[in-house]
């Protein structure tokens, strides 16, 4: 796992470090780090903080598996811009509130689906809820 990091993360540079050559960004990059010598602090603490994220979603893959690292990675996301709009207010149109609730509507069903008892329960809910209960809910459709 380190590893991996190691050489992804070494690649990486590698990849920036051309580019930033072939486009001229190197020399005024560094340019501007030596005369700002108290944001190198700041550069290396955004390094570590990165290393440890990556990190630790390798540890959620090993542990949990790649469905609970990915949909803890998309809620980790979804709940960063939803503090950005608390924090930086900007205005919320209904396709805004759309995704929100499909994402969470998609985490629901992730987490019913590996819970038979849960699942059950909402699908009660959800039939007590409906005043017809499509095709695909009938216990008489259901594929054996």
């Amino acid at each position: 796992m380190n590893e991996m990091t190691l050489w992804s993360h070494g690649v990486g540079i590698a990849v920036l470090l051309a580019i930033c050559i072939f486009t001229g960004e190197l020399l005024p990059g560094i340019s501007w780090l030596a005369n700002n010598v108290q944001e190198l602090p700041w550069v290396f603490f955004f390094g570590c903080c990165g290393f440890c994220g990556v990190t630790a979603v390798f540890l959620l893959i090993q542990e949990e598996g790649v469905v609970i690292a990915v949909t803890v990675t998309s809620a980790r996301k979804a709940f960063t811009v939803l503090f950005s709009y608390m924090i930086f207010p900007k205005p919320i149109s209904s396709v805004h509130v759309l995704a929100t609730l499909l994402f969470f509507m998609g985490v629901w069903l992730n987490i019913i689906s590996k819970n038979p008892k849960l699942m059950q329960a909402s699908l009660s809910l959800l039939r007590r809820f409906m005043l017809r209960e499509p095709a695909f809910l009938r216990e008489e459709h259901s594929v054996a």
